[in-house]
Order: structure tokens, then C-alpha cells, then sequence
């Protein structure tokens, strides 16, 4: 859930961040985003829904194989079958999913912990408004 509300900020750096990331890992498929049915194409959008899944909604994932979030969810459904029964789609995704949790997964991680410390800092002062009240009903 806290991922979802992370990654639906409007943050510039992030929205940059995931377009670098998507180039590169197009780039390292040889994959040209658009129309194509064929079978290289269709395998390496499966690859890349699946391979940003853990850091992107799939409304952004759509928007970065230039299809509808409905295919996004069809290609994450089906993923475990591709690996085993899908020849090149395997490799396709393995090579992939490296470089994008390097490149996103620590922004990811970056943003929780400021959310986190965030969190911390908002209960350390109901703590000491808590502290204080119970130390005026004392005296």
C-alpha cells in the first residue's frame, strides 16, 4: 500500500528516473516501443511489465510499452508460464531486471526511508505532547 502512495507523487525526479531506466532497459533489449506484434516485441513488453512490477503502477508501466494497463496486468498474470514455457523469454526478463532494481530500486528504498523518518519524527512529537500533558496533571 505504502509503495503505491510513494510512486503516485508527482515528483519530477522520479518521473525522470523511471524514463532513464526505461530507455536503458529498452535499450538493452534492442526493443523500439511501439505497434509491432512480433514475437520478439510482444516478449520483451512482458519482460519490462514484469520486470518494473515491483517499482512502478501499472498505469506507468503501460505508458512505458506504449500499451493499456489491462495488457500490463495480462503480461504479469502470465508471467511464470513465459519463463517455463517460452523460449528467449526467460533470458529476456533476467537480463532486464537487474539494471532496472538498480536504477529504481534505490530510489524506491530512499523514498521509504525519508517516509519513514517522517513517520518518526511525527511520533516523537505526540510522545512529547503526551509526556507533557501527563506531567501537568501530575503537578
Amino acid at each position: 500500500m505504502k509503495k503505491k502512495r510513494i510512486f503516485e507523487q508527482s515528483s519530477n525526479k522520479r518521473k525522470e528516473l523511471l524514463k532513464d531506466t526505461a530507455k536503458h532497459a529498452c535499450g538493452i533489449l534492442g526493443f523500439i516501443p511501439g505497434g509491432s506484434r512480433l514475437k520478439r516485441n510482444v516478449q520483451c513488453r512482458a519482460a519490462l511489465s514484469n520486470a518494473f512490477q515491483p517499482y512502478c503502477t501499472q498505469d506507468e508501466i503501460a505508458e512505458i510499452i506504449q500499451r493499456d494497463r489491462t495488457t500490463v496486468s495480462y503480461y504479469q498474470r502470465i508471467h511464470q508460464d513465459n519463463e517455463k514455457y517460452w523460449d528467449g523469454y526467460g533470458l529476456m526478463f533476467s537480463m532486464i531486471r537487474g539494471p532496472i532494481a538498480k536504477g529504481l530500486g534505490s530510489f524506491y528504498v530512499k523514498e521509504s526511508l525519508n517516509e519513514i523518518e517522517s513517520q518518526i519524527a511525527e511520533l516523537i512529537q505526540a510522545r512529547d505532547k503526551v509526556k507533557d500533558a501527563i506531567l501537568s496533571l501530575e503537578v
